[in-house]
């Protein structure tokens, strides 16, 4: 029996819409969907022109970020998703002055 414990799940927004139906159709077909992070771009932290999904160490950073970047009468419909990925080894930041952080590699 495998007891190695998994690292606490990271979180994104996105719009609920699409991601509700990218998820169900995911599931239909035993898909996993991803969350594209650097290696995308196959820089690995290094393309300027995409620096990977922006994540959060928990949902009420990724709430705070919704508040902060949209006021109440523009905010799109986002929800918060769980993104299994590791805050420590699969995110960076370009500035430690940021509560968010940037997926390095593609996660679900």
């Amino acid at each position: 029996m495998d007891v190695t414990p998994t690292a606490p799940p990271v979180f994104t927004i996105g719009h609920r819409e699409g991601y509700v139906k990218e998820l169900v159709a995911a599931q239909q077909e035993g898909l996993v969907l991803l969350r594209h992070g650097m290696d995308l771009a196959g820089q690995f932290g290094n393309a300027s022109f995409y620096p990977g999904g922006i994540v959060f160490q928990n949902p009420k950073d990724a709430r705070k970020y919704l508040n902060e970047e949209w006021p109440d009468k523009t905010r799109p419909d986002q929800a918060v998703f769980e993104v299994q990925a590791s805050w420590v080894h699969d995110c960076y930041t370009p500035d430690a002055g940021l509560y968010w952080k940037y997926l390095l590699f593609s996660r679900h």
